[in-house]
């Protein structure tokens, strides 16, 4: 199942804020990243899984306007 990462967040039940705070970033700049996944570096990436526990392969690298 290929998930974006606003879907992964939201089915994990997770909020911005807390993705932001696992990243180590602002929510400004995790609202960036659900818009521009492209933007997500691989170390961040692995960061998100981890927490969402999703794995990496089930992740959608598409923007939302694709």
């Amino acid at each position: 199942m290929k998930l974006s990462l606003l879907e992964a967040r939201r089915l994990r039940g997770k909020t911005q804020e807390e993705c932001a705070k696992a990243l180590g970033v602002t929510v400004t700049t995790y609202r960036k990243l659900e818009r521009r996944p492209e933007l997500l570096k691989v170390r961040d990436l692995q960061i998100l899984s981890d927490f969402l526990q999703i794995p990496i392969e089930d992740f959608l690298f598409l923007a939302e306007n694709q």
